[in-house]
């Protein structure tokens, strides 16, 4: 087990598998903020992707960034290439399903759209489901590089409504959608009505 940093203690069972908090100590940075709990998985540090990383490295990026040092440069490619820079779209989400939408970076690109709001339930990344994925696999879905873009579908249930439950009807949802590719590829749908039978599973097929 790791010691506590920024009042987290954070643990790895085995190398690449998600890190997660095992301890939140009080009195500290962490303790401030009421959405962190025992068992998250600890996803991105300073929109760096930390998922498949072993925890030292993880550490030692943490530390570095507490001291004012430059983090570890992870994005580096064996030829010495360098990568854009990763980033995410500025929205924190819970760990479970549904994955609700807790928090908005003023900054960020989710809140700069105008249409996001806390509460929203997280459906689907690029006309691929993302309700039932676990919070390691939504990240890979939201963080790119720098000056790519994403479409994100949301739900935002009404006032005494209830919400669809995608993440429910998972194997439903991707089973419609396999249909409705495979129907494209047979030339029976062209792409207009393929688009309109997946925003269709978005709102509750």
């Amino acid at each position: 087990m790791a010691a506590p940093i920024l009042g987290l203690s954070l643990d790895q069972s085995k190398p690449k598998l998600p890190i997660r908090v095992v301890g939140v100590v009080p009195g500290t940075l962490a303790a401030e903020y009421p959405s962190i709990r025992v068992g998250d998985e600890l996803v991105a540090v300073s929109e760096q992707l930390v998922v498949g990383m072993n925890l030292d490295d993880v550490k030692l990026m943490i530390q570095n960034i507490m001291m004012g040092a430059q983090p570890i440069d992870h994005s580096k490619t064996l030829a010495g290439e360098t990568k854009k820079r990763l980033c995410g779209v500025g929205l924190t989400v819970l760990d479970d399903p549904p994955h609700t939408v807790t928090f908005l970076k003023p900054s960020g690109a989710a809140a700069k759209s105008g249409i996001i709001e806390v509460g929203d339930h997280l459906v689907a990344i690029d006309e691929e489901l993302v309700a039932d994925l676990s919070i390691g696999d939504v990240a890979k879905q939201v963080i790119g590089e720098e000056g790519t873009t994403l479409v994100a579908w949301l739900e935002r249930a009404p006032p005494g409504g209830k919400s669809f439950c995608h993440y429910k009807k998972g194997a439903d949802i991707r089973s419609q959608i396999r249909r409705l590719r495979i129907l494209k590829e047979a030339n029976i749908l062209d792409d207009s009505a393929v688009e309109l039978g997946i925003r269709q599973c978005w709102q509750g097929c």
